[in-house]
């Protein structure tokens, strides 16, 4: 029971204002990306699900430039006690930035 209370009790590290800019932003930018594959403008294809977080993806989903995902990816990593060259997965990104699952999921399966 304890280690669900700590996951819980988790600071994230964007505001509650920036979590919602965030995932607003996701959104316009996956329903954008999907209105464009209605119209055959971009291909429809399926996708191999993405399971760990890179600067890239972080610079995706966020909408920043690589000084700002390598700084979150740096924070998340010592937060969870591993090392510089250690994967992240997108759960753990998740968790530590605040960012629901289903929107960053979608954002890497869309706009990657």
């Amino acid at each position: 029971m304890p280690a669900k209370e700590e996951a819980t009790n988790v600071k994230s590290y964007f505001s509650e204002k920036r979590i919602n800019e965030i995932v607003k932003s996701i959104r316009k930018r996956v329903a954008e990306h999907r209105r464009l594959q209605e119209e055959g403008i971009l291909p429809m294809y399926k996708r191999i699900p993405i399971t760990v977080m890179e600067i890239k993806y972080v610079m995706i989903v966020i909408n920043r430039k690589r000084g700002t995902a390598s700084a979150i990816m740096k924070e998340i990593r010592a937060a969870l006690g591993k090392k510089p060259r250690q994967k992240v997965s997108v759960t753990e990104f998740c968790n530590h930035t605040g960012i629901p699952l289903d929107d960053v999921r979608q954002a890497l399966n869309l706009l990657t």
